[in-house]
């Protein structure tokens, strides 16, 4: 069966009536190890439709506090999984889609090097299909944004469900 990544999740789930956005599930599991350090896995499943929810979730560490005798406490984190799970779906997915919405075209560009790099992630054979889907808020750059690397869908207005044809043809012939 063809795994099929989506930038986006969203787009399978879009229909007429627009859902609220929101968290829908948000499970924390936080390890105290023998050293003192932490290990944090949260897992989080979110219905985002680009309206509040634009470019992710942003999480907020203390790494400066003061500690129970009043002396100036400085420490660091380093966020391991986020990016892992990244290459990760990268070296296994069939089919990549990015949304291009609020971000702006540099950051567009860097995700589609990073799907152009996915052999250094492990992948044994090319990603299938490709796709950019040009999304609300519109602006002038958007209406000429063209690629090489993948099937541009312009949907900056009202999403169609019957634009993602290519893709999918592409995909399914893979």
């Amino acid at each position: 069966m063809t795994r099929l990544l989506l930038a986006l999740t969203l787009l399978l789930s879009l229909t007429a009536a627009r859902a609220d956005e929101r968290i829908l599930d948000w499970q924390s599991d936080i390890h105290v190890r023998p050293d003192s350090t932490l290990e944090v896995i949260e897992t989080l499943r979110v219905r985002a439709e680009g309206e509040q929810i634009r470019r992710g979730l942003l999480r907020d560490f203390p790494t400066r506090y003061v500690d129970r005798h009043g002396r100036r406490v400085v420490t660091g984190f380093e966020v391991v999984s986020v990016r892992r799970d990244h290459e990760e779906n990268l070296s296994i997915c069939d089919g990549v889609v990015l949304w291009y919405g609020a971000g702006n075209e540099l950051w567009l560009r860097a995700k589609l090097r990073e799907v152009q790099k996915s052999a250094a992630f492990g992948r044994k054979k090319p990603i299938t299909a490709k796709a950019v889907l040009v999304a609300p808020p519109d602006n002038p750059n958007k209406g000429r944004f063209r690629t090489h690397e993948a099937i541009v869908v312009n949907q900056r207005g009202t999403f169609d469900p019957a634009a993602m044809q290519p893709f999918l043809s592409q995909l399914q012939a893979g």
